[in-house]
């Protein structure tokens, strides 16, 4: 039985409404004081969204937002008046006079409750950046030979500045000494340079000084401008010189502008610096004897010469830089230091991420140096062609990577903290000097996008996997979205992208960035419509794109407007969509069944670990099913920005293609190669296919695999919602909470080399060899989305909320920050028959080697229906069965620790391991009876301006408390407010 009751936490409402908070633009803050980790720039050929927080985290039940009133400013005068806008939703486009570049705006709003009632204003500002003509005038200046480039100049009384800068590839800036951004790496992303060159906008007045000489200091890298280790496309010639900037710094004095410097401006220096190699890939080499003391500061006299103009620079459009910049989120310290051999130590940080290590108090005489190579794992017995060396680190798989920080001492004691790479790694092998655990720790960067959703379940498992897919997700923004973080490669492939969007959207808050992501691959688009299958397109893939990797264009547009209600999106790239539609169509044009294609359902698991890639549709299958996707998706959102023109063709298309896809593949009752991928991308294109046939072929073959998985990466994002949405949702969560090899809980449940807070690109990496083996890509990830939607029941998309009271989970709960506000939904299940699962894994594993049941406050466990640890089979535990693996002590253990008690954790270490067979991955499952009646009790807070409805189909409402709510068949709509209900 099931049940759930609704609490109502009521404030109290009088007066004015309370200002509004968390002022958004575009889904960005932004400083207007020398704030570095938020003084960046809007284009100011865009229409801005503002966004607000009616009320936080005290929401009156009941409170609706009725309208709104926005008001914009610059140079004290008003620019826009928004007027009072009668709207339930907190959120107004700015529709008022073109917006000017390089122009600080303030604005302000003020929200109405349902009385009618305005707020008092919250106020907020951001600026606009240089337009492209603004640069027409400004010269490149670089080189190849030198890193540190510097300028001084007069500054006269003002009232604000602002710096405009581009550095390439990486590049930190100061001025009179002082580093002006919290970011790292970068004051430019990765883009195309020949099609587009971004720039960041800083407010610098906090650190200039007036009417006096102040100084400007830039220091160079070569990041994924380095054609030694990154030969470009044959087609990309010119733009020769690697390291290169362009800059102008302006004052504002009562709203007058005046430029004080460029990088065509005379004075400009440049010399060499510490930093004697640096590579994204091989690391970097800093010789503290070459350090030059004062260079950034004013009167320095080091002999320079003039700064070179660079007249082969980078010709793409200059816009600013809008979504997050690469920043320090974390700091680890060693969980275990070793000596594997004389001379050299071993730095275990526990989690396999990306960033550099710093050294401190390094104190060894002139010359000498430190080296710290850089790992994801360490040497085992499984690794083909290695020999296996105890203790010592493994990184063939990087291929031609040297992922190598070499400190040279100056013989005075010093820190270093490389400035100009980044590595993939989990263990540092050091030499030079010894170390210990206070000198040395790991800084992990990356775009700093803000976390969205938290979760928790009680299945361990569930919370494990999802960590290994936020964090492998984490790693890889490293200003685009790259496909892994250690290798010779770290490319934004557009197939990983494409696979990745639903789940990065739920797990970050990702408005400014996908936006950021449309830009870059929209300017990919060539004449004919044809996307490459890396963006930026420099180094590997080609053009056309496989159809699924181009799909990621219109994919993240798509779950940009979906996710984060960005409809201008849409808007700005709707006809490149439709020209890469065109395009597509175009290679369809013989027949879906030869339409080209690269790389397919990429990776799917070999049947015997170590056998490289399994078998696969046939390889035009995903690139005609991703053609009436991308179709599909193209004419949604046509729709719903009012182009129905393109949105009715959109919809013919679709059908008609269905019609071409199933005469084409369904053969003989199956559809292709009667693969798991196969059906799952059959059951996905929903309407028009013969999806019984489907559903009937998938659930027969996952059960005969016994619960794992044959996909790639294409037919893995859509196996869950094939099984969930054709009745075996209890199926879909046994895939996902299996250990055993091929899946995903496997990577965390191994003993070679456990999966910390990363997803193998490999589902048997372990066994494979040095090709292409990385253990941190995020390409995987796309289960998150299912965890999220269905698992948890938290669906943003159609706005529903549910428990998963059809499978064998016990309760989750999650946190998700919006725009408007903090929804939260958790739901727990108590009595009845209550199932665990705990999995054994690495001691340092948080949420390994124990197992929770409970039956909640009004009962007790009075009987151990089912208790195996091994390898138990059966999907729920009406099916429980013991497997071949299985302990003779398991039923005895948990009766020991469960009966008479309305909860107990059952430690997985007091099994015996040596009792079971060898080769066996042992868990846990746990199946007791509780002297109390089922009920699902569910709790939700709503924020203001958020429409929510509670899916009750197939259960019994049995309490409910509070404001009335607006029941429409299953659905209960919600009211803004903390609310619980009791489900039968």
């Amino acid at each position: 039985m099931r049940s759930l009751c609704l609490f109502l936490l009521l404030g109290v409402a009088a007066g004015v409404p309370l200002r509004p908070t968390r002022l958004l633009c575009d889904g960005s803050a932004f400083g207007g004081k020398f704030d570095p980790s938020t003084s960046f720039a809007l284009r100011h050929d865009r229409r801005v969204r503002f966004t607000w927080e009616p009320v936080a985290d005290a929401v009156v039940a009941g409170t609706q937002q009725s309208g709104y009133r926005v008001r914009v400013s610059a140079y004290g005068k008003e620019v826009w008046d928004s007027g009072l806008v009668q709207s339930k939703t907190p959120e107004a486009v700015y529709t008022g006079r073109p917006l000017e570049s390089g122009t600080l705006y303030n604005w302000e709003v003020s929200w109405a409750d349902e009385q009618g009632t305005l707020s008092e204003p919250a106020t907020s500002s951001f600026r606009t950046g240089l337009a492209d003509a603004d640069w027409s005038n400004v010269n490149w200046i670089g080189s190849n030979t030198t890193n540190l480039f510097r300028a001084e100049f007069n500054a006269p009384s003002f009232t604000s500045a602002t710096l405009y800068i581009c550095g390439l590839g990486y590049s930190y800036v100061t001025i009179n000494g002082v580093n002006i951004t919290s970011s790292h790496l970068l004051t430019a992303p990765w883009t195309q340079n020949e099609r587009l060159v971004m720039y960041s906008t800083y407010e610098v007045s906090g650190i200039m000084n007036q009417n006096a000489v102040n100084s400007i200091g830039v220091e160079l890298g070569y990041g994924w401008r380095d054609t030694k280790a990154f030969t470009r496309h044959e087609d990309q010639q010119g733009d020769t010189t690697e390291r290169v900037l362009r800059a102008i710094l302006e004052v504002t004095t009562n709203g007058n502008k005046t430029v004080l410097l460029t990088t065509t401006s005379s004075g400009w220096t440049t010399g060499a610096g510490p930093v004697v190699a640096d590579s994204v890939y091989d690391g970097e080499t800093y010789d503290a004897r070459k350090e030059v003391p004062g260079w950034d500061l004013v009167g320095f006299n080091g002999g320079w010469g003039p700064a070179p103009v660079v007249t082969d620079a980078p010709r793409g459009v200059m816009v600013p830089w809008s979504a997050p910049q690469v920043a320090v989120s974390r700091v680890l310290r060693p969980i275990n230091i070793t000596t594997p051999k004389p001379g050299i130590q071993v730095v275990d940080f526990g989690a396999n991420i990306a960033g550099v290590v710093r050294v401190k108090g390094i104190n060894i005489p002139a010359g000498q140096t430190v080296t710290l190579v850089h790992a994801e794992i360490l040497s085992h017995p499984g690794i083909p062609g290695a020999t296996y060396e105890p203790g010592m680190i493994y990184n063939a798989n990087l291929r031609s990577a040297k992922a190598t920080d070499v400190f040279i001492s100056n013989g005075s004691v010093a820190d270093f903290f490389p400035k100009f790479t980044y590595h993939g790694f989990r263990y540092v092998q050091v030499t030079g000097m010894e170390v210990t655990a206070d000198q040395i720790e790991l800084h992990h960067f990356h775009s700093m996008l803000q976390p969205k959703t938290t979760v928790n379940f009680s299945s361990p498992l569930l919370n494990a996997i999802q960590k290994l897919a936020v964090g492998a997700q984490r790693s890889n923004l490293m200003s685009v979205l790259t496909d892994c973080d250690q290798r010779d490669e770290r490319l934004g492939w557009m197939g990983d992208a494409d696979l990745s969007s639903d789940s990065l959207a739920l797990n970050y808050d990702t408005t400014s960035f996908f936006r950021f992501c449309a830009d870059i691959q929209g300017a990919e688009v060539d004449s004919d419509g044809s996307l490459p299958d890396v963006s930026p397109f420099y180094r590997y893939g080609g053009r056309p794109a496989d159809v699924s990797w181009g799909a990621a264009y219109p994919q993240i547009v798509y779950v940009n407007m979906y996710a984060n209600n960005d409809n201008e999106c849409v808007k700005e790239n709707l006809d490149r969509m439709v020209q890469h539609q065109k395009n597509v169509a175009g290679q369809a044009a013989n027949g879906l069944d030869k339409m080209h294609t690269s790389y397919g359902d990429w990776v799917p698991p070999p049947v015997k670990e170590g056998g490289g890639q399994g078998p696969k549709p046939t390889a035009p299958y995903t690139s005609a099913f991703s053609y009436i996707m991308i179709t599909k998706i193209i004419g949604d959102m046509a729709s719903a920005v009012g182009n129905d023109s393109i949105a009715t063709y959109m919809s013919s298309q679709v059908t008609q293609l269905k019609q071409q896809f199933n005469t084409a593949f369904f053969k003989n009752g199956v559809y292709d190669s009667n693969m798991q991928t196969d059906n799952s991308l059959a059951l996905a294109l929903g309407d028009g296919m013969n999806t019984q046939a489907a559903a009937t072929n998938l659930y027969n073959s996952i059960v005969s695999e016994n619960h794992h998985i044959t996909t790639g990466i294409i037919g893995f994002k859509f196996l869950f919602d094939g099984l969930e949405g054709n009745g075996h949702a209890s199926d879909a969560l046994a895939v996902l909470e299996t250990t055993t090899y091929p899946s995903v809980g496997y990577m965390v449940a191994n003993t070679l080399e456990p999966a910390t807070e990363n997803l193998w690109e490999l589902m048997d990496s372990p066994f494979e060899g040095t090709g292409m083996n990385s253990r941190n890509h995020h390409m995987w990830s796309s289960y998150s989305a299912y965890l999220i939607n269905k698992l948890l029941g938290v669906d943003l998309r159609r706005q529903v909320l549910r428990p998963a009271v059809d499978v064998d989970l016990a309760a989750a709960s999650a946190e998700v920050q919006l725009s408007n506000g903090k929804l939260r939904f958790s739901w727990v299940k108590e009595g009845g028959v209550q199932t665990a699962k705990g999995y054994r894994g690495a001691e340092s594993d948080e949420f390994a080697n124990t197992a929770a049941v409970a039956c909640g406050a009004e009962g007790i466990m009075s009987e151990v229906l089912f208790a195996s640890y091994g390898e138990a089979l059966g999907t729920s535990h009406d099916q429980y069965r013991e497997g071949a693996c299985h302990h003779p002590d398991s039923k005895r253990v948990v009766e020991a620790a469960c009966l008479g008690k309305s909860g107990c954790k059952v430690d997985l270490g007091v099994f015996d391991d040596s009792q079971l067979p060898k080769g066996c991955t042992p868990h846990l499952r746990i199946a007791v009876r509780c002297s109390n009646e089922r009920k699902t009790k569910v709790a939700v807070t709503v924020p203001i301006g958020t429409e929510m409805a509670l899916d009750t189909s197939g259960l019994v409402l049995l309490d409910h408390s509070g404001t009335a709510v607006e029941v429409v068949g299953n659905l209960h709509r919600l009211p803004a407010g903390v609310s619980a209900y009791t489900l039968l």
